[in-house]
């Protein structure tokens, strides 16, 4: 297949060849940064692009779905408490893990106030983090 151009503003309009396609240049222009003189015929051997300048952004699309709900819920405790009331948002009753600011694993009792809210209390004030998944 041969297509042949008269006339190609490039900084205007943008040509998309595949491979195989013989470009015949009908006078001087540059492709892609190259210089092609008049008469000289291209094979694209490659698909590619001749790009003008970015056009305008388009309009802002519809909003997409609701993603997935949380499935876990890290909560850090940075003053020391004995007491650690926890939003987690996750819309059920999650089950806990407590590490200490020392890497230990601390048990504690777990309130549920809410499928949203849960409380935690320790026997010794400390600071750590709630793992809830």
């Amino acid at each position: 297949m041969k297509l042949q151009i008269t006339q190609l503003d490039l900084v205007a309009d943008s040509l998309s060849v595949d491979p195989g396609v013989q470009l015949l240049i009908a006078k001087q222009a540059t492709l892609g940064g190259t210089l092609a003189t008049a008469g000289v015929t291209l094979m694209v051997a490659v698909p590619g692009s001749l790009y003008g300048p970015t056009g305008p952004t388009g309009a802002t699309g519809p909003q997409g779905p609701a993603g997935p709900l949380a499935t876990t819920y890290t909560f850090v405790q940075n003053t020391p408490q004995t007491v650690w009331t926890i939003t987690h948002d996750l819309a059920r009753f999650p089950s806990t893990v407590v590490i200490d600011s020392a890497g230990n694993i601390v048990e504690g009792d777990v309130d549920y106030i809410s499928a949203n809210q849960l409380v935690i209390s320790f026997t010794g004030a400390f600071s750590g983090e709630a793992y809830l998944n």
